[in-house]
């Protein structure tokens, strides 16, 4: 294998057959992508298809009910942990990390991206990908009742939409920010809120 092969073996070529291969939960489109992950693995030793693998297992596990793999958590855990500084691919690689992770990870993780992706986001990241994963994060909170860190993230994710045409990320923060409300107890806020049709 040569490095022009290497080139067509894009994040963004592994993602797009990824997706579609965990929204059909198609076991047999995973194990494919395990096998082509490996070998390139294998090839260039570079850490991305070792983690994309780790990515495929772990959605491979849910798709059959079996348990995540801790030890292959904790190994991409501690290595977003200890990156210097998060680019694109360690805000990317956090979001399709998350749906493994432990409520005491991801909430480590999210401060640990804030702290350094913040710095680097005008230049190196789209600020919709980054909002994207924090409010993936957010989601994964409410629905484990984990409220603690959610206004803090609620309020991070408005800074980085602030002044930005992101209407559908705009419109799903709000979605979000109802159901926070709802489960904190806010209802007579959430009330007041919606506007009434007009007789």
């Amino acid at each position: 294998m040569h490095s022009d092969e290497l080139t067509e073996h894009t994040q963004q070529h592994f993602l797009s057959h990824y997706g579609k291969a965990y929204r059909s939960r198609n076991v047999v489109k995973l194990n494919e992508l395990i096998d082509s992950q490996n070998k390139l693995y294998r090839n260039f030793k570079l850490p991305r298809f070792q983690h994309n693998v780790i990515i495929l297992k772990q959605c491979l596990n849910q798709s059959t009910n079996l348990p995540f793999n801790q030890t292959d958590a904790n190994s991409i855990y501690h290595y977003l942990l200890n990156c210097e500084e998060w680019h694109y691919y360690e805000v990317c690689l956090f979001g399709h990390s998350i749906f493994f992770m432990s409520l005491a990870q991801v909430e480590k993780l999210t401060r640990t991206a804030s702290q350094k992706a913040h710095k680097y986001e005008n230049l190196l990241l789209n600020p919709s990908t980054f909002a994207l994963v924090m409010m993936n994060v957010i989601d994964y909170f409410l629905e484990a009742n984990h409220l603690a860190p959610v206004s803090p993230l609620i309020k991070e994710v408005d800074r980085v939409l602030v002044n930005k045409r992101y209407f559908y990320d705009k419109n799903r923060l709000n979605f979000l920010k109802g159901i926070y409300k709802i489960k904190t107890g806010a209802l007579d806020e959430v009330r007041n809120s919606v506007k009434k049709p007009s007789a």
